[in-house]
Formats: structure tokens, C-alpha cells, sequence
């Protein structure tokens, strides 16, 4: 299995930490935000990733270079223009080899410690087209997206940018939200369109109008899951996870 991370976007809301720096290379616990995703790729003996970018990538092509000094073998796709989550994948569709098997995707602004080798187990043993780790939520609290699963784990219906008639009409069904990880089949790049397309937006609402198997898989009790999309949250992630500087 190899890793992609998507890590191409601007960081607006970071500003002015992101005016010269990209924000996968904001530092939690003494490291880029992007070295500790790269290191649990490692731990679990995934040594082939792929990185999407595009805001300033020479600041991490600069850094990481090809990976040698971290222990993985790393390639790199730079858009010109941003072209959505899974729209970042369409450049990379050509490189020999890379998407020859299941590959696991996050987001470049995660911090985690989840267990990829249990998340690849559940994908293989559901026999997956796609697999999105989820986390649960209050419904009175905003969210981006929402999403239901059947007994058996697997995806039902998946409400975007739910509003306040939507949460109140869910009655306690809607209760997990998209953690940003996916483990996606290589076969899911004939699902992505020459233009922006978004994972949560457009390619998931496909791929269950598609019928394919898209299974949830439950961010296990314990794991650290920690997105640094704001100041705040990078605040908050720098105080909380300091002790693994």
C-alpha cells in the first residue's frame, strides 16, 4: 500500500502564519505538521507517498527533498491552479506504477496517530472501493458534513453543509462527519473529472449514486485526531500534543 497527502492548500485562515509558509510546515510538537504525517506513513512500513501541492511547494519539495532523510520515497504532483481534493489527483494519474494497488489519502492538515494497519485490515476485509474514517459529532454541533451507515458499516447517504432544518429532521441518525482519511482503490480515478472536484462534495455523492462499496471506518476510541485549520486549532493542538516534542 502507498499514501497520498493532499497538501496544496493556502492556509487563508491561518494568515499571517501562512503568508510565507505553507500550512502542512506550521510546526506541532517541535516538527512540520507534514513530518509527523510522513512518519506515521513510515511506522507502518508505507514508504511510497505521493505529495499533492501547490502553495509555495518549493518550501516542502525544499525540505523533504525525495525523502531519503526520512526514511520514505517520496514524488510530488504541483498543481497550477487549485483543483479541489480529489481534483489534485487527476495530474499525478500518469505516474508509472504509483497507483497500482489501494492507497490510503489524508488531508495536509491533519495531526494523527491513527492505526493505518487496522484501517488497511477493515478495507480489505470489507473488500472496499473506498473507505472514509469518521468521527462522531454532535448534531447541534456545525459541521461541514454529515454522513450515515448502515449495521454493517457501510455508507448510506452522506448530507453536505447540513443546515439547521437538516439537523433537526436527522433524529439522532447523522452522527458521524468525514475525518478527512481515506483508503480509496486505484480504480477510483476513472470517478475524477479534468476539473475541480472535491472528495466530500462531488466524488463520494458519485461513487454511492454509483452503487460502489463505500464502507465507514469508526476513529478508533483513544486516537488523536487533530485538524489546524485555524489559529485557534493550531493553538490548541500545540498545547495539547506538546508533550510529543
Amino acid at each position: 500500500m502507498k499514501g497520498v497527502i493532499i497538501a496544496g492548500g493556502k492556509g487563508k485562515r491561518l494568515v499571517p502564519l501562512t503568508n510565507k509558509l505553507p500550512k502542512p510546515m506550521l510546526k506541532v510538537a517541535g516538527k512540520p505538521l507534514l513530518e509527523h504525517q510522513i512518519n506515521l506513513f513510515r511506522k507502518y512500513k508505507i514508504n511510497k507517498l505521493l505529495l499533492c501541492l501547490h502553495y509555495l511547494p518549493e518550501k516542502i519539495m525544499g525540505y523533504f527533498k525525495n525523502g531519503s532523510d526520512f526514511g520514505v520515497q517520496l514524488e510530488y504532483s504541483v498543481e497550477k491552479k487549485p483543483m479541489g481534493t480529489a481534483g489534485a489527483l487527476n495530474l499525478a494519474k500518469n505516474l508509472k506504477n504509483f497507483f497500482d494497488h489501494a492507497f490510503i489519502a489524508m488531508y495536509g492538515d491533519n495531526f494523527t496517530n491513527l492505526n493505518l494497519k487496522k484501517l488497511a485490515d477493515f478495507h480489505n476485509r470489507k473488500k472496499s472501493f473506498a473507505t472514509i474514517v469518521l468521527y462522531k459529532k454532535k448534531l447541534e454541533e456545525k459541521s461541514s458534513s454529515l454522513i450515515v451507515k448502515g449495521k454493517n458499516s457501510r455508507i448510506r447517504k452522506i448530507v453536505e453543509g447540513p443546515d439547521n432544518r437538516d439537523l433537526k429532521n436527522l433524529k439522532g441518525k447523522y452522527k458521524y462527519v468525514n475525518a478527512g482519511i481515506y483508503v480509496l482503490e486505484p480504480e477510483i480515478l476513472k470517478f475524477i473529472p479534468k476539473r475541480k472536484f472535491d472528495f466530500a462534495y462531488d466524488l463520494f455523492p458519485v461513487l454511492l449514486k454509483k452503487r460502489q462499496r463505500v464502507y465507514g471506518y469508526d476513529l478508533p476510541k483513544g486516537t488523536i485526531l487533530r485538524e489546524i485549520g485555524t489559529i485557534k486549532k493550531l493553538n490548541s493542538a500545540r498545547k495539547e500534543l506538546k508533550v510529543l516534542k
